[in-house]
């Protein structure tokens, strides 16, 4: 006891003198978490949209107002990741271009104009490369009320998923092809993720015209192998987008009937569930879904809203 105490006392004051140094000196100090371990930060978790805001108080970040979708499907998905997530990771919702824009890392001029998929991409690759942390493209992802954290954090960098592209993969599957949906980093400046990242700046300054869709397939499917050289892990048995036979779900499993899907099969290991986003927004047999308020959401039964944990 009177060890463990002497000890207290002795970083105690080992924290004031540095303080004082510190104040005497001008200079900033260290981290909390160089004196006290239980003090360091979790890591970051950065839940981007491509959408519009609103600003009220809809969730608790420490007393503050907090921006939040103005899509109904989209406020579901952020608290699903919030209430699933929080107690691992830092949650750093960026709605909007503009919020996003402001935590990359000296973004090109041409950023903004991006179409969605390279902007995902884009983004996905710079935050990881820079910041690291776990980025989740909510247009995309839904988490399924289950922590990520035990899954990423033995690995370096990773991607959770597999190609849409891919007809049919097998859940254990380790060939390169994962969904461009989510990403993460232990750190900053892992190789993969610098290499990539830099791929897409030296697209992105070359400007419009190099932004087909056919380089961006090509691209982001190249990439992702190369990836896999530089210690990218893929964790496909995470993604609950595929069944049990090995083919992807459709936006056609996720938005229709409940009865007409296999809610209940998704493999013990899943934890989230992904589509595309862009996808979404562009099949016009699904406005209707985009316009849906979370009071709507929450009486509906389609497939999406099994898989939000609302019944």
């Amino acid at each position: 006891m009177s060890a463990a105490l002497g000890t207290g006392t002795l970083v105690v004051t080992l924290l004031v003198v540095v303080v004082i140094l510190s104040l005497v000196r001008r200079k900033k100090l260290p981290p909390p978490e160089a004196f006290f371990p239980y003090f360091r930060q979790k890591p970051v978790l950065y839940w981007f949209v491509d959408a519009e805001a609103n600003a009220r108080n809809w969730w608790d970040f420490g007393g503050r107002t907090s921006k939040v979708p103005n899509r109904g499907y989209l406020a579901i998905a952020l608290k699903n990741c919030i209430v699933s997530q929080a107690a691992d990771f830092q949650i750093v919702p960026l709605i909007g271009r503009q919020d996003t824009l402001e935590k990359l890392h000296a973004p090109d001029t041409y950023a903004v104009q991006l179409p969605p998929a390279l902007w995902r991409a884009y983004v996905i690759s710079n935050l990881c490369a820079y910041k690291g942390g776990l980025v989740i493209d909510g247009n995309s992802v839904l988490t399924l009320g289950k922590p990520l954290a035990p899954v990423l954090l033995p690995h370096g960098a990773a991607r959770i998923g597999s190609s849409p592209d891919e007809m049919r993969v097998a859940v254990n599957a380790r060939t390169p092809g994962a969904q461009p949906y989510i990403g993460w980093a232990a750190k900053p400046n892992h190789p993969a993720w610098m290499a990539t990242a830099k791929a897409y700046r030296d697209l992105t300054s070359a400007g419009p015209q190099a932004w087909t869709s056919a380089i961006a397939r090509r691209m982001g499917q190249k990439l992702m192998a190369d990836e896999s050289t530089r210690g990218m892990s893929i964790l496909r048995e995470v993604d609950g987008s595929r069944k049990a036979d090995g083919t992807a779900r459709t936006l056609e499993d996720y938005f229709g009937r409940s009865g007409n899907t296999d809610i209940t099969m998704l493999d013990p290991k899943a934890r989230v569930v992904m589509y595309d986003g862009e996808d979404l927004e562009r099949r016009y047999e699904y406005n209707w879904f985009l316009r849906l308020s979370k009071e709507q959401l929450d009486e509906s039964e389609i497939a999406w809203t099994y898989y939000a944990g609302l019944h």
